[in-house]
């Protein structure tokens, strides 16, 4: 064979054989999850979405409780327990929205709620990230993502008038997280009276707040001096608030003056900074949109039950299954 000839012959063979194994070395690094061999020996990656929670654990003082392990927790879905993929206690950055009330009923409070956002940021993680949202008749965004000093230098200028769009508020906030910087993400909400001019119910805005991974915390200020939120204003606010943040495993907090105020947005600080993150592949493999119900519990590393009656778990009770 002339050598021309046979040089030719060794490009178009180690061509022809580059042309059929990179197929199969793409499809074998794109399968580092769950792997399957299919008939024809190629490595098909599987599809998986993992389930992830933010998960804050107390003791009866309220105060959040460290140093748990994977081996602490049993996760179930739809009353089937799930085997959890990961777990990590570290202390991350969050990003967060700070929805604010800057409705007529909020002038003399803004001073207090002011403060009380200045001690969350300074307790916060040094890389939180911020923006803020203020509404009364309307809600509208005040911040971009900043730092915490920035939005609280912010509020300085804000005045206050006019109703309550809270939900169209929360809304807007949950709406604007899509876009965090962070992984974690958490809306702060600080009101003071019930909602009373949102183009939202309470009911659509359950349903996208359950579409999210976002934490919710509320804040009410109805019970601080100076407001006009009347008894019944008080019960229906309340009964927002707490249903708003229980859907995500926040917490609402309802204190009575600005030292109450800043204790539990001290709090809420700390506690972003001791929670536990879990994720799961869902048993189940249909995506049919439907709603599915977590529950969390705490255990003993040997499944002592008198550990669960001591300790307090928080988390969001589902998600939708979205293909």
């Amino acid at each position: 064979m002339p050598r021309q000839l046979s040089f030719a012959v060794i490009i178009f063979m180690s061509l022809w054989l580059a042309c059929f194994s990179l197929p199969i070395l793409a499809q074998t690094q794109l399968a580092t999850h769950h792997k399957n061999i299919g008939d024809d020996g190629l490595v098909i990656r599987e599809k998986t979405q993992v389930v992830t929670l933010n998960v804050t654990v107390t003791d009866s003082r309220n105060r959040p409780v460290v140093g748990l392990t994977r081996n602490n927790f049993d996760v179930y879905e739809d009353k089937v327990k799930q085997h959890i993929e990961y777990f990590v206690e570290t202390d991350v950055p969050v990003s967060v929205g700070i929805i604010f009330d800057v409705s007529a009923s909020m002038e003399s409070k803004l001073t207090k709620a002011r403060a009380a956002l200045q001690a969350f940021v300074q307790t916060s993680h040094p890389d939180d990230d911020f923006f803020l949202v203020a509404f009364n008749q309307q809600a509208q965004l005040v911040a971009d993502y900043t730092d915490g000093e920035t939005v609280v230098n912010k509020m300085t200028y804000l005045k206050t008038s006019g109703g309550t769009a809270l939900y169209d508020a929360v809304y807007l906030g949950l709406d604007k997280l899509k876009n965090a910087r962070h992984k974690k993400q958490v809306l702060i909400v600080i009101s003071d009276g019930e909602d009373n001019s949102s183009r939202y119910s309470l009911r659509e805005l359950g349903k996208f707040i359950k579409e999210s991974d976002a934490l919710i915390y509320s804040l009410s200020v109805s019970a601080t001096a100076g407001s006009n939120c009347g008894q019944l204003c008080q019960i229906y606010a309340k009964r927002a608030l707490d249903e708003m943040s229980g859907f995500t495993g926040g917490r609402a907090f309802f204190p009575v003056g600005l030292a109450e105020l800043e204790q539990a947005t001290t709090q809420i600080a700390l506690e972003l900074r001791r929670q536990y993150s879990l994720g799961y592949v869902s048993t189940r493999t249909d995506r049919d949109s439907k709603w599915r119900k977590i529950a969390t519990k705490i255990k003993s590393e040997k499944g002592a039950p008198e550990v669960s009656a001591r300790l307090v778990v928080r988390t969001k009770d589902g998600y939708y299954a979205i293909p």
